[in-house]
């Protein structure tokens, strides 16, 4: 295989944001509009880091983080005082971020950014706290393990080539048929080994397959192969079209939507494909 960094694109760092902040953490930023959704094919996601997608990075890290600062003993657990519960819980929510055990040379990265913005601030002992344990989510919302995947793998035992490791595993399972984070119980089955055999993965599959969000997700990528976010952009004479409307337009798109996800779910692949084709009437 071919070793990899994937850098998730805009979509699936929302999705991974609001499963670890709440589904309320981006109020108030501009996100991708699902019927402009671009088709990519499997392996393709990513793109260059350039400085658009920096600030929109930085912005969504920056919401994040600032939308817990009322509710913060919730959130964390932790007394604003308790500043040893404040440490442990940025140290598992790395983990969480990561989607991997979060490894020691990070959490020391962690706690000296931690304790550089807490010592910037500080009044008092306890004073600075909620501001520091603000800015470490924010450098965790950002950095490389939060918002990066990687193939990268682990030496397989006498092979040439490397095999993804569980928690690879999981994640490309995960940001391919749910657009988001791994949710718990692949989670669990990557930290007990257990993606490990075709069976074993398979499983976690149809399970995936089972729930809303993976059927969500990939009848819009069908919709995206088929082209459907150009319905908005195409142009009709509105003196020989009259009924050519944005109201049309919605429910020419809706009826779709329908149409693709009761195939795709309940029907036959090839019934979507030639029916698709022909595009929609006007």
């Amino acid at each position: 295989k071919t070793n990899a960094l994937r850098l998730k694109h805009h979509r699936q760092l929302e999705h991974s944001i609001e499963s670890l902040v709440g589904a309320q953490s981006l109020q108030g930023a501009v996100l991708e509009d699902p019927k402009q959704r671009e088709f990519q094919a499997l392996f393709a996601e990513g793109r260059s880091v350039n400085l658009d997608v920096l600030r929109k990075t930085l912005g969504f890290a920056e919401l994040a983080s600032g939308s817990v600062q009322a509710g913060f003993d919730a959130f964390t657990g932790c007394a604003v005082s308790d500043e040893p519960c404040v440490q442990a819980f940025l140290g598992t929510f790395a983990s969480r971020a990561y989607r991997r055990p979060a490894t020691a040379d990070e959490k020391a990265s962690l706690l000296q950014l931690y304790t550089d913005v807490k010592t910037t601030f500080a009044a008092s002992p306890t004073a600075g706290v909620q501001e520091a344990a603000r800015y470490a989510l924010m450098g965790l919302l950002s950095a490389p393990g939060a918002i990066y995947r990687t193939e990268l793998g682990a030496p397989a035992a006498g092979a040439a080539e490397t095999t993804l490791t569980p928690n690879e595993m999981a994640d490309l399972l995960a940001y391919t048929l749910l657009d988001g984070p791994p949710d718990q119980p692949l989670l669990d089955a990557a930290a007990a080994g257990m993606l490990a055999t075709e069976a074993q993965i398979l499983a976690q599959v149809d399970r995936l397959l089972q729930g809303k969000a993976a059927r969500d997700n990939l009848t819009a990528v069908l919709l995206a192969y088929y082209g459907m976010k150009t319905l908005d952009s195409t142009q009709k004479d509105p003196e020989t079209f009259p009924a050519y409307t944005l109201g049309l337009k919605n429910s020419m798109y809706a009826e779709t939507e329908r149409f693709t996800s009761n195939v795709l779910w309940n029907g036959k692949l090839n019934d979507l494909s030639n029916k698709l084709k022909q595009g929609p009437s006007p």
